[in-house]
């Protein structure tokens, strides 16, 4: 498991900023809070590569538009368990089994099927819940590539949406020195 140092050696506080402003963002208020929270979570969902760490970024980016939401702007009512369990954190945590299952995994009780809100509220449990569900229905050790980080996080992404992560996605991997890639290409995790 990467510590936090290492964290920072995949992207530093500089580089985070610029790949927000890069991908069109204004910076969040508390900039130095995100980019320590950010870290602070990489190990967490088991994030070890840049490679990775470029998928991981450009769909939180896409879901909160660039970490300034914490809660899904245009609820609908469709979800499991109602509106009551929209997209919230930076990966928009929907569904009440995902907030049971978040729950059950990260604090062994159900306090976030009875209070969801504290995935908006609360800045650590936003990147707690990000990282759970980057590491239970996305990371995968060995093989993976961005169009199905895309398809694990929001299967009915539009084409449009599409687009702007592989966008974010390419903006990314340039302010992280790596090279271009198709999105269908496989990476090594």
């Amino acid at each position: 498991m990467a510590s936090q140092s290492n964290s920072e050696s995949l992207i530093s506080y500089n580089d985070f900023k610029k790949s927000l402003i890069n991908c069109g963002f204004n910076l969040p208020l508390h900039k130095r809070e995100k980019y320590n929270g950010l870290v602070g979570a990489l190990p967490k969902a088991k994030i070890t590569t840049k490679d990775e760490l470029a998928m991981f970024l450009a769909n939180i980016y896409h879901e909160s538009g660039g970490l300034h939401y914490t809660t899904e702007t245009n609820p609908r009512d469709d979800y499991e368990g109602g509106r009551n369990y929209c997209g919230r954190g930076y990966i928009q945590l929907t569904h009440k089994s995902n907030y049971k299952a978040a729950s059950y995994d990260l604090y062994d009780d159900d306090r976030l099927v009875r209070r969801p809100n504290l995935v908006s509220e609360d800045e650590d449990v936003a990147w707690a819940t990000t990282a759970w569900f980057w590491r239970k229905n996305v990371h995968q050790s060995g093989r993976m590539d961005f169009d199905k980080t895309i398809e694990r996080i929001n299967p009915i992404d539009t084409p449009t949406q599409t687009r702007k992560r592989r966008q974010y996605h390419d903006i990314i991997r340039g302010v992280l020195g790596l090279p271009d890639m198709p999105h269908h290409i496989s990476y090594y995790t």
